[in-house]
């Protein structure tokens, strides 16, 4: 809504929640890639064997890192990382766009060219919308519909009419 309506405040508040954005993706791959970095000593690190809990009642044991442990026991940690980062690369690097695109946005918003940009294509007023498609004013319907009862009523001689307690419509008690 901000782009459409060109307003500055929602395009720059728009802005700085993609900047955080950018900054908290960054910092959750640090975090996943620190813990990804545990993967090749898993399975015997202290951790791990720590991560056994059991349940209630001590019946059944749920393991701490389910997914982790299944990457170690298959000896694809490295690949793991090399996926986790190929495909946190090419996520971060559309964010990054589309973040430097909307700034620049922002800058010319604020720039604010005290003449219109018009390359004599883009009109846009309703009339030269309706020409550009070659249809024509859908309220001329609207207004002919609506005239037309209003002329029909007023053709209509006045009926006398009668107004009682708690009528809906006067005169219609009456037949009228």
């Amino acid at each position: 809504l901000g782009v459409y309506d060109d307003r500055f405040l929602w395009v720059w508040a728009f802005n700085r929640f993609m900047v955080v954005k950018l900054v908290t993706m960054f910092i959750a791959m640090l975090a996943d890639h620190w813990e990804l970095s545990k993967c090749d000593s898993w399975l015997e690190s202290p951790e791990h064997l720590n991560t056994l809990k059991y349940g209630k009642l001590g019946i059944n044991y749920i393991e701490g890192n389910p997914a982790m442990t299944a990457l170690a026991e298959q000896h694809v940690c490295p690949w793991a990382r090399w996926a986790y980062m190929l495909g946190f690369g090419i996520e971060f690097s559309f964010w990054v766009y589309f973040t430097y695109k909307a700034l620049l946005f922002e800058r010319e918003l604020k720039s604010c060219v005290p003449y219109p940009v018009d390359f004599g294509q883009e009109r846009h007023d309703a009339v030269a919308r309706w020409r550009l498609y070659g249809v024509k004013d859908p309220r001329t319907d609207e207004r002919q519909a609506v005239k037309k009862p209003i002329l029909q009523e007023e053709a209509e001689p006045m009926k006398p009419m009668k107004s009682t307690y708690g009528s809906v419509e006067p005169g219609l008690a009456d037949g009228y």
